[in-house]
């Protein structure tokens, strides 16, 4: 069942704005789409053309990102708090292991167990990157 001439789209984990254009000429490259145009600042998708909405969503998650249609968008609103600031959350545990490291190297001298909180700092704060990255060379792409 093809949809409407004009569909909207609220989209989540573009990581720059480079990323968002690939996605575009991407998106605008599949059949039955006549244009496709990306706001990466306002993180909203237009699709002009006679394509399905399953299809959008699949092509952009397989650039590691979620499509949402617009109609669907105010519904999710009611999402827990860890769900709709994932990124926040990362970055606050990151910040925390970094500074529980800190304190054991610093003010304890235990620089072995500092190690192993740096590292999982690092694992914890760079798994979105390395996702997205990881995706991108399985598509012989750049990020």
């Amino acid at each position: 069942m093809a949809n409407s001439a004009v569909q909207e789209y609220r989209l989540e984990g573009l990581s720059c704005a480079d990323c968002a254009a690939k996605l575009e000429r991407h998106l605008s490259s599949l059949p039955g789409v006549t244009r496709a145009s990306l706001n990466f600042t306002a993180g909203k998708l237009t699709i002009q053309g006679n394509v399905q909405i399953s299809t959008i969503v699949d092509e952009a998650r397989r650039d590691g990102v979620r499509a949402i249609p617009a109609e669907e968008y105010h519904a999710e609103e009611n999402q827990a708090f860890w769900e709709k600031n994932r990124r926040a959350v990362i970055s606050g545990i990151a910040g925390l292991l970094v500074g529980l490291g800190w304190l054991l190297h610093y003010a304890f001298g235990l620089e072995a167990a500092a190690k192993l909180f740096y590292l999982a700092c690092i694992v914890v704060g760079g798994w979105p990157v390395a996702k997205k990255a990881v995706l991108s060379l399985s598509r012989l792409r750049l990020i």
